[in-house]
């Protein structure tokens, strides 16, 4: 919002030329007493309370220029290529605005990170590195300690086998159970007469 005093103005006039057209008054100056009274600070509306917010610095780093793993100062440079192109795409989908691109990727940003969100990524993707972020609201602080957790998450699940079924016996016969991607998970439920 460009014009934040003059949206509170518009809303105030749209207010009362409602109220003047649902509650309509005969006499004239009933009608403009009861503006100027709507029109006082509190009365129909409060006052306009404005904070003014910072700014947050972006890098010159594109996430989608963090594929190549020549990337200066690239956060991702521990994954292979196709880690990367997993987290990149899983980053795009939703964590971050991603728009259609053409290419390896199937999205690209719409902005740059902020350098906390890059710090952030870069330091929590460093073995015993935990990090704090302490910044203003809407400068992207969920997205900061999540970024480190999903690139990890994605980056193994690149590794990770096609599903398998997974069928159990049970008193009323076989019953299929769902899907195992995981060594552990197939361990457990073998325990439990499950085929697959």
């Amino acid at each position: 919002m460009l014009d934040p005093i003059g949206a509170y103005n518009d809303i105030l006039e749209l207010y009362l030329s409602y109220l003047d057209t649902v509650y309509r008054l005969r006499r004239e100056d009933l009608s403009q007493e009861r503006q100027r009274l709507l029109r006082q600070p509190g009365n129909l509306m409060p006052e306009p309370f404005i904070e003014p917010i910072l700014r947050y610095q972006s890098t010159d780093i594109r996430l989608e220029d963090c594929l190549d793993k020549e990337c200066q100062n690239n956060p991702l440079k521990k994954f292979n290529r196709e880690q990367r192109r997993a987290i990149i795409e899983m980053i795009f989908s939703g964590l971050f605005p991603g728009k259609p691109a053409t290419g390896e990727l199937s999205r690209q940003s719409v902005f740059s990170p902020y350098v906390h969100q890059v710090q952030m990524l870069q330091r929590g993707l460093k073995s015993g590195h935990p990090g704090i972020v302490a910044s203003g609201t809407g400068s992207g602080k969920t997205e900061s300690f999540l970024l480190p957790i999903l690139a990890e998450l994605t980056a193994e699940a690149t590794q990770w086998g096609p599903p398998q079924k997974i069928i159990c016996k049970t008193n009323g016969g076989v019953k299929e159970v769902g899907l195992s991607t995981t060594a552990k998970v197939k361990t457990v439920i073998d325990h439990r007469q499950c085929v697959h």
